[in-house]
């Protein structure tokens, strides 16, 4: 992933040359077309640059941070299903409901908490 998006803008430059303005380069692109890959590519960038900080090659704030105030903002892109007519949907379940329960009323396979299989607790 990094070979595809991040290599043609940063190629081999060291960890403490990369600037806020490269990772922009590398995300804008793909930020709003694929956001779930702009996303994985930050977050690989991002830990590069920390394990360099840790290691001491780079010093101060991680340029990923600073980047992501500079990409777009993402719309929302939850698609909702329609919903469903009430009056519709209940005359058509009432329908399919009401005999199912009244066949189980009458075979007595409906029992009730206060009645041990069908006979009064005593």
């Amino acid at each position: 992933m990094l070979e595809r998006y991040a290599f043609p803008v940063i190629g081999n430059r060291a960890a403490n040359k990369v600037e806020s303005t490269d990772v922009l380069k590398i995300l804008l692109p793909i930020w709003l077309t694929k956001p779930e890959t702009g996303r994985k590519v930050l977050q690989r960038i991002r830990i590069i640059l920390d394990h360099a900080n840790a290691d001491g090659q780079r010093s101060g704030e991680n340029h990923c941070r600073l980047a992501v105030i500079g990409l777009p903002k993402r719309g929302d892109t939850t698609e909702h299903f329609a919903a469903l007519l009430t009056a519709s949907f209940q005359s058509s379940s009432l329908s399919f409901v009401m005999p199912t329960a009244r066949r189980a009323l009458s075979s007595g396979s409906i029992y009730s908490p206060c009645t041990d299989n069908g006979n009064p607790k005593k």
